[in-house]
């Protein structure tokens, strides 16, 4: 099944003395692409040996892929059974949605106390990337953009631990959000206007970071997260879904 997914889109254009890792890195953005994108679904069997063929490697980088991915939360690896795509637990959205939140606004509240004019500059490009990927209806492009976005503010509050957690939470949004817009009823026009709002919020939080405005970055970062989890929440009543609770933490 994986053989068949990634043999239709690679290209085997491996350079002659490749740097040590190049290995493992191809084969995680490879998996790590079609798990976001919903190509290898939940519950999918990796085939580790398969990998090893295609991609002409030894089992090492394979192994040190999947590792990664399992980290990230992508992948699930179990002892003598193997790898399978990491399910997506609805019964856990909430719970998701709670950790993203209390995230994303102490990520922006310190931002703000930092202002890390590089960090700053580069979420402001792949907010850019976004609005262009929204433009072009783009899903996979404006996927990646929006965690670009959210990953270098997390560099801009100066703590990799939280940083990291937030990392791992927005790869899972991200095939929610995959899902949600491949799947959902909505027009073209609530879809642009979804995708604007998104934007809209993403440079007044630039704005405020920029400008050490922390209390506000906070609040507008909860409602971002709030903006998204009601669009969740919709599709998930929509397809008779476990619901999720939608509040204001901050009330």
């Amino acid at each position: 099944m994986v053989k068949k997914v990634l043999k239709t889109t690679r290209k085997a254009t491996r350079p002659r003395g490749r740097p040590k890792g190049f290995g493992s890195q191809l084969v995680y953005d490879e998996l790590r692409n079609k798990i976001l994108t919903l190509v290898l679904k939940p519950g999918t069997v990796i085939d580790e040996l398969a990998l090893v063929r295609l991609f002409k490697l030894s089992r090492t980088p394979v192994r040190e892929a999947l590792i990664k991915l399992e980290v990230d939360g992508l992948v699930k690896i179990v002892p003598n059974r193997g790898a399978r795509v990491a399910a997506l637990d609805f019964d856990g959205v909430g719970r998701l949605f709670q950790a993203l939140d209390l995230y994303s606004r102490a990520i922006s509240y310190l931002a703000a106390t930092r202002r890390d004019r590089s960090a700053i500059d580069n979420a402001r490009k792949a907010n850019e990337e976004f609005a262009k990927a929204s433009r072009d209806e783009n899903f996979r492009e404006m996927g990646e953009a929006n965690w670009r976005f959210h990953n270098e503010l997390g560099k801009a509050s100066g703590n990799p631990f939280i940083a990291d957690a937030q990392a791992r939470i927005l790869n899972e949004t991200m095939r929610l959000a995959y899902l949600v817009h491949h799947s959902s009823v909505k027009t073209r026009d609530d879809y642009r206007n979804y995708f604007a709002q998104i934007v809209h919020e993403h440079n007044l939080l630039i704005e405020y970071i920029e400008n050490g405005r922390a209390k506000e970055a906070e609040k507008l970062a909860g409602q971002h997260t709030r903006l998204f989890q009601d669009n969740v929440a919709r599709y998930m009543m929509q397809n008779d879904l476990p619901t999720i609770s939608v509040s204001d933490p901050s009330q």
